[in-house]
């Protein structure tokens, strides 16, 4: 614990230098030494260092978890999260929420709506933060309306994230009238 304490203490001040030299130093990393050192060069933008970070936990014998892998893929261009998503098919890495979104949102942002799709149905539990990245990625889509429909027949309570993701597409659509029963609709949830 001293040395997660240590290296986010240099990171939070901005020293990756002295983080990884107490990383270096440390004889034997476990996970979150190695988690913490990733998340250090994520927080500062540093991806390749990151990158290289994981790799290595990867070769020292250490499944990376979930902390891990949704700190790499929440910053990682699509061409990365391909190959993790790979990665933790491959080695069955436990499945969950975080995993699951990260990988949803980078497959979204890019376009891939497709390959967000599939995974989003294959996914044993939802929460709402998912069902906002997949709301979000079909902005421009007629099938928004529907997805949200489906979170209300899962009984997922709604959120502003929800709601304000929803207007938006209504906006970009100019499905005026589906909007205002949106709006009405949210107005009910939280009154």
């Amino acid at each position: 614990m001293f040395v997660h304490n240590a290296l986010d203490m240099y990171a939070t001040c901005g020293d990756i230098v002295k983080a990884r030299r107490v990383f270096d130093k440390t004889a034997s990393k476990g996970l979150i030494s190695w988690n913490s050192m990733l998340t250090c060069y994520i927080r500062h933008g540093l991806l390749v260092e990151a990158l290289d970070i994981f790799r290595g936990m990867i070769r020292n014998g250490l499944q990376p978890d979930s902390v891990a892998l949704s700190a790499v893929l929440a910053k990682a261009r699509l061409r990365i999260g391909v190959q993790i998503h790979g990665w933790v098919v491959r080695h069955g890495v436990e499945w969950n929420l975080s995993v699951a979104n990260s990988l949803i949102a980078i497959y979204s942002n890019n376009g891939k709506l497709d390959q967000a799709r599939r995974l989003f149905n294959h996914m044993p539990e939802r929460d709402v933060v998912c069902w906002n990245t997949i709301i979000s990625a079909h902005c421009n889509d007629p099938k928004v309306l529907a997805c949200f429909e489906q979170t209300e027949r899962d009984e997922l309570l709604p959120d502003n994230v929800t709601f304000a993701s929803l207007l938006s597409a209504c906006a970009h659509q100019g499905l005026v009238k589906d909007g205002e029963v949106i709006f009405h609709h949210e107005r009910g949830v939280w009154n």
